[in-house]
């Protein structure tokens, strides 16, 4: 498995050789620097919105979602994309992404039930005795269904964040559904009970219980509705200030008023048990690749550094001066390793780990 590192063009490398539009600069064995060269963005960056809206019903809840691409027998050599997004995102957040992906790919961009235009119902994640449900059960369900039903062939995921969790748990669960697994930035679930320091653990459970009191719960998630905290909020997600325009506010805003959407959100931030990352990499039976956003400040490099070692990455890609969404913040970047990746998967379908 290699690890990259790659340059933003500011860094003055004055080694490596020339390949196809990078610079390779061997550090180690295992190690390497990248500098792309200029890449086009207009495609990246414009059209933002050609995707064509539509709905679904899973298990009766409403489930928003976007395609985008052609149809016809010139795509059935590629996996069709499926986009999952991270936790209080939405379809949206492939905005930058989808125009390029869209000329050689059927994409389709799903809003996980309690996020985006999908319904928000907190009894999605309860069972019929009224028991929690795990969340990456409900929405590894929900894909699965999807991908069955409005898809109707194996799909290539590709998530961000908590996104990254649902894909994977859909992979280990539904492995003939899915070809691949392309990560950015996934959610190291550190408050997780395996995974809290000493402090963490007097502490979190604390927390969590004071935020079901119905009062607090409510003032804390209309705080984080506030334009100007959410502004900050987002800003400690993105390393590029410029980025977190009104519209990606609003787009984060504006689900957050639904009705459910508190229900929904304390679900989310109360859920302490279940799996984590490495539960899913240590047994995932299809290819994955993982970009990182070196300035993450949510989820750091260091927490998930570790994640390189499993057999079933085939490769970890570090990317500096970008947070913890790189498909919006820096799509020209994440675009040549996702067709990478696609190309890799279509070589050799079958060449992760076998559970």
């Amino acid at each position: 498995m290699t690890v990259l590192f790659v340059g933003s063009g500011r860094v003055p490398w004055k080694m490596g050789s020339y390949r196809g539009g990078v610079s390779v600069c061997p550090l180690r064995s295992r190690l390497g620097v990248l500098r792309m060269s200029n890449v086009e963005t207009d495609a990246l960056c414009l059209g933002l919105d050609r995707g064509e809206q539509k709905s679904w019903k899973h298990r009766g809840y409403r489930v928003a979602y976007e395609e985008a691409g052609m149809e016809g027998k010139q795509r059935n050599e590629l996996p069709p994309l499926l986009l999952v997004h991270g936790f209080g995102a939405s379809s949206r957040h492939w905005k930058k992404l989808i125009p390029a992906l869209e000329k050689e790919y059927r994409v389709y961009a799903i809003d996980l039930l309690g996020f985006g235009l999908s319904e928000k119902d907190v009894a999605a994640f309860r069972s019929e005795d009224g028991n929690r449900i795990g969340l990456f059960k409900v929405w590894s369900d929900q894909i699965d269904d999807f991908i069955q039903s409005v898809v109707g062939e194996p799909c290539l995921l590709v998530a961000n964040s908590v996104g990254c969790l649902a894909a994977l748990e859909v992979a280990c669960r539904f492995t003939s559904q899915v070809v691949g697994v392309f990560c950015m930035n996934p959610s190291m679930r550190a408050l997780d009970v395996r995974k809290r320091s000493i402090l963490q653990n007097i502490f979190a459970p604390l927390a969590m219980e004071a935020l079901k009191v119905k009062p607090l719960g409510e003032f804390f998630f209309s705080q984080l509705q506030a334009p100007d905290i959410l502004r900050q909020v987002l800003l400690s997600a993105y390393c590029d200030p410029s980025a977190v325009t009104d519209s990606l506010i609003e787009d984060f805003a504006r689900p957050a008023r639904d009705q459910g959407a508190l229900d929904v959100f304390l679900e989310f931030i109360t859920y302490d048990r279940g799996p984590i990352p490495e539960d899913y990499f240590e047994i995932l039976p299809v290819p994955s690749m993982i970009l990182w956003g070196e300035q993450d400040r949510l989820e750091p490099l260091r927490a998930g550094l570790h994640l390189e070692h499993f057999p079933s990455v085939h490769k970890f890609v570090v990317l500096p001066n970008v947070g913890h969404c790189p498909q919006d913040e820096a799509p020209h970047l994440v675009y040549p390793y996702l067709q990478e990746f696609i190309a890799s998967v279509v070589r050799q379908p079958q060449v992760g780990r076998q559970q």
